[in-house]
């Protein structure tokens, strides 16, 4: 048999009571704990998401960084190349080798008055008026070595 107290069934359904309150304070805290884990998985993930982003960019900018010095490493050896330096000295200081020749042609604006001086008659009054037509650059060209 059980135990048996003076009060009678009223032992028992405090006993009975006072497990019901733990079982649902024990399932209370289970549920909180629950929720506290779920909710730091949650951060954890979203946490993780963003680094994950972060990593991609990071690598893109580091692909289009090695791209770009590759190409400034290649401008590098070009500029130390021998053909660069004759380049840039024709270029800019306007020197030639031996035996070479600088042809030096006029500005549009330029020839386009000197040849309206040398014109005479209907095409050189044409020509002073506005009314000329652009002449093709073979013509121009003639003009420049063999006079017109």
């Amino acid at each position: 048999m059980g135990l048996v107290n003076p009060a009678g069934d009223l032992y028992w359904d405090e006993l009975k009571y006072n497990y019901g309150m733990r079982r649902n304070l024990f399932l209370v805290l289970a549920i909180i704990v629950g929720i506290i884990l779920v909710v730091n998985s949650i951060k954890k993930l979203l946490t993780f998401r963003t680094t994950t982003q972060k990593v991609a960019e990071a690598q893109n900018r580091l692909e289009a960084l090695r791209e770009e010095n590759k190409k400034l490493k290649e401008q590098l050896e070009y500029t130390k190349s021998e053909e660069f330096r004759e380049r840039e000295i024709r270029d800019k200081l306007g020197l030639v080798k031996e035996g070479e020749a600088i042809v030096v042609l006029p500005k549009e604006n330029d020839e386009n008055s000197k040849l309206e001086t040398r014109r005479s008659g209907p095409e050189g009054l044409q020509a002073r008026m506005g009314n000329s037509k652009p002449r093709p650059n073979w013509q121009k060209w003639w003009n420049l070595f063999f006079g017109g």
